[in-house]
């Protein structure tokens, strides 16, 4: 097949494969970037396996009417749901649209799925990392995306229009484009939706878009074993007045997920109080909550006998 600078449409069916060229992403840094754009991630350490569309020097191009939205599915050993997410990222009627997925070393038979998927999907890795955040820093290490999109193994896009609805909202005033979203699980389907609030930094990845940007200024995802919420330190450096909220819910999401653990709350309590986003009743009570969940009217009617007993 022989390649222009542009070609469009080589497979029109899929979100990835609409817009393709030969001319490669600048790797160089500009003054005002903190790191470039590899076009392939350095082999450091025991790697299993590499592939996608830029392997064989295929790649992605803003246009005018499309910047470039890089989708990132981290992932190790979710045989399960790894499937569905590929299907709901390569069904996206946005036009340009990048797919990198980061595999941790799976053992499990993802890997084997992931392959099948080789010429939909713009850049793979399988090799052993560090954690989600160290995952998440190799995918932007390699992203030519004006804008970034994190879609968890199992998560989904709400339906094939959610990226085309959300990029309607990149403006030159909006850095992060985010939506409620939904919670689902295996037996019955959609559980409920989750209102999510730029202000209090109620947000959730997957159900975000962001400029890829905003790593020049404040560097990649910090990556510490046990840190569950670099994303949610990184999102509190930001300029509150830059969010804008999409009326249209982005993704559907498995419920469970780190985000759940208790451990996950009491970091981003101690995050909140550090950036003056709480105080130390609000925290006190958010681990009640995540703590007690239904015990918790009880709890509060001992804690109101009690100050009536004292007074």
């Amino acid at each position: 097949m022989r390649c222009y600078q542009v070609t469009k449409h080589i497979n029109s069916k899929y979100s990835t494969t609409r817009q393709l060229s030969c001319d490669a992403p600048s790797p160089s840094v500009t003054a005002e970037e903190r790191f470039g754009i590899l076009l392939r991630l350095p082999e450091g350490g025991v790697r299993k396996a590499e592939g996608g569309l830029r392997t064989k020097s295929l790649f992605k191009k803003p246009t005018p009417d499309s910047p470039v939205v890089t989708v990132v599915t981290v992932v190790f050993n979710n045989s399960a749901y790894i499937e569905r997410t590929i299907s709901s990222v390569l069904e996206q009627t946005y036009d340009n649209v990048e797919y990198i997925v980061i595999d941790g070393g799976s053992t499990d038979g993802t890997l084997e799925i992931i392959r099948q998927y080789d010429d939909k999907i713009d850049y793979w890795v399988s090799e052993p990392d560090r954690g989600l955040y160290d995952a998440m820093n190799k995918a932007i290490s390699v992203a030519s995306g004006q804008w970034l999109n994190f879609m968890n193994s199992g998560d989904v896009f709400v339906d094939q229009n959610a990226l085309n609805r959300a990029m309607a909202f990149c403006g030159p005033g909006a850095d992060v484009i985010y939506s409620d979203h939904y919670r689902y699980n295996e037996s019955v389907g959609i559980t409920r939706k989750i209102t999510c609030e730029a202000e209090r930094l109620y947000l959730l990845h997957q159900s975000l878009v962001y400029r890829r940007s905003l790593h020049h200024i404040h560097g990649p995802y910090l990556v510490k074993p046990g840190l569950l919420i670099s994303d949610y330190l990184f999102f509190n450096l930001l300029d509150r007045d830059s969010f804008v909220k999409s009326p249209h819910p982005i993704s559907n999401n498995l419920e469970g997920g780190i985000s759940t653990d208790l451990s996950h709350v009491r970091e981003k309590n101690a995050v909140d109080y550090l950036f003056g986003n709480t105080n130390l009743m609000r925290m006190a009570w958010i681990t009640l909550r995540e703590r007690y969940g239904r015990s918790l009217p009880g709890i509060t009617n001992l804690l109101k006998r009690k100050n009536r007993g004292s007074s």
